[in-house]
């Protein structure tokens, strides 16, 4: 067995997108608390003013707000009360609001920090429960005057979370009878998301683990930019990576499928080296190996010019790694990622590797494919 470790320049190789900071910001010890008309169970504050004007989704510009215990913010004068009855459509058809985490919710205590840093405000809500539960945890929306604004979590939800079969709506809507876009799935923000419209949501069912931060974070979130039209969304939540069997490479024999193997051993994952190991079956043991990385191919490459029917290449290489083998038939070759948040999320990236043989009679032989996502974990 033959060990190699490659360095690739992944964010010059794919490309980078600037990530930004999604960090919660910590409670003055000085502000007081914004009461809760209503219980600490089904509340909602009286209007609060910012101090700038917001455009909020849809282009209303809201100079106050009010909030709810259960997580979704307005402008003053638009919500009559909270609503632990978590529903899509009453999200499209009610006031233009922005969910950082719609659920039934207790005990919070909000802050409204206005003055901190002009033009900004952060709505903090502090030691919330899940109902009927008792782990609290602590979550934000930040508005910024530019129109962006973000949702923010702390660690502190992934322990609050353990044991809940809480339903949650996470996002916003311009309201007002807006047509339904469909769900996002809110791993894909990683690392953006373009949404063509006002309204962006994921309704979860149960509420898992997709908004949590990943290990070694204290806090993270969705930042959402106004574009035009729609909105980018940019998150810094955690994402396991993953290296999914994807095509077989040929269809009939030579059944290369049996005798030549791709395996991915420990998952791509920024700041870390993942193992790609090809292994040959065959008696004897190639001389080579060539991995080829890069975007799966739509329509697979025939390799009947190559001596090998019935075989396909699967992959476009964007960088291609050669391994010489050893004397046991396989070869692992460490691909080690840059520490780089702006690759976490990029998916559909395709691997393949071909083995060589000078002696044997199909000299070529593909493995299979597999598709590649790159986490933070």
């Amino acid at each position: 067995m033959r060990l190699d470790v490659v360095l690739l320049p992944l964010a010059a190789t794919l490309f980078a997108l600037g990530a930004s900071s999604q960090s919660f910001v910590p409670v003055p010890g000085t502000l007081a608390p914004t009461p809760w008309n209503g219980s600490a169970d089904e509340g909602l504050t009286a209007p609060v003013a910012l101090g700038f004007g917001f455009a909020a989704p849809g282009g209303a510009t809201w100079t106050s707000i009010v909030a709810t215990t259960n997580g979704r913010v307005a402008g003053a004068g638009t919500l009559g009360a909270s609503d632990r009855t978590i529903a899509t459509a009453t999200m499209l058809n009610g006031p233009t609001t922005l969910c950082p985490l719609w659920a039934d919710l207790e005990s919070a205590t909000l802050f409204v920090d206005t003055g901190s840093v002009p033009g900004t405000a952060v709505v903090t809500w502090q030691g919330a429960l899940f109902y009927g539960f008792t782990t609290p945890f602590d979550f934000q929306l930040q508005l910024d005057s530019n129109g962006s604004f973000t949702f923010v979590y702390t660690d502190s939800l992934k322990t609050a979370l353990v044991g809940t079969d809480e339903p949650a709506l996470v996002g916003f809507s311009v309201g007002q009878g807006a047509a339904n876009p469909g769900p996002v799935d809110f791993t894909d923000v990683l690392p953006a998301l373009q949404v063509p419209g006002d309204t962006a949501y994921e309704f979860f069912s149960t509420l898992d683990y997709d908004l949590v931060p990943p290990p070694g974070s204290s806090s993270a979130g969705i930042l959402a930019l106004p574009t035009t039209p729609g909105h980018l969304l940019v998150g810094n939540i955690a994402l396991s990576g993953s290296a999914l069997p994807g095509r077989r490479a040929c269809t009939d024999t030579p059944a290369s499928n049996n005798v030549v193997v791709l395996i991915v051993e420990t998952d791509p994952v920024i700041g870390a080296a993942f193992d790609m190991r090809a292994v040959d079956l065959r008696t004897g043991s190639s001389a080579l190996a060539i991995y080829a990385l890069g975007f799966p191919l739509a329509a697979p490459l025939p390799l009947g010019t190559f001596g090998v029917p019935q075989c396909n290449a699967l992959v476009d290489p964007a960088a291609v790694l050669v391994s010489a083998f050893g004397a046991q038939g396989q070869v692992i070759t460490l691909l080690v990622l840059p520490n780089d948040p702006a690759l976490v999320g990029f998916t559909g990236l395709g691997l393949q590797a071909f083995l060589f043989d000078p002696a044997a009679a199909l000299a070529v032989l593909p493995t299979n494919e597999r598709i590649v996502t790159i986490g933070n974990y």
